[in-house]
């Protein structure tokens, strides 16, 4: 069990950086990815590699 929860509910604040982890990822959001949007910033930077 991961020590931060995946993220379920999807804020509409992430929307455009949802969309673009999802067209990265070939349309899915990976358990890595749910985590990461806890903190935007962070995920963005992720997203970036």
């Amino acid at each position: 069990m991961p020590h931060i929860p995946y993220l379920c509910e999807i804020p509409p604040a992430s929307a455009t950086l949802v969309a673009a982890i999802r067209q990265r990822r070939g349309g899915r959001l990976l358990n890595l990815d749910r985590m990461l949007l806890h903190s935007p910033p962070f995920a963005t930077g992720w997203n970036s590699f």
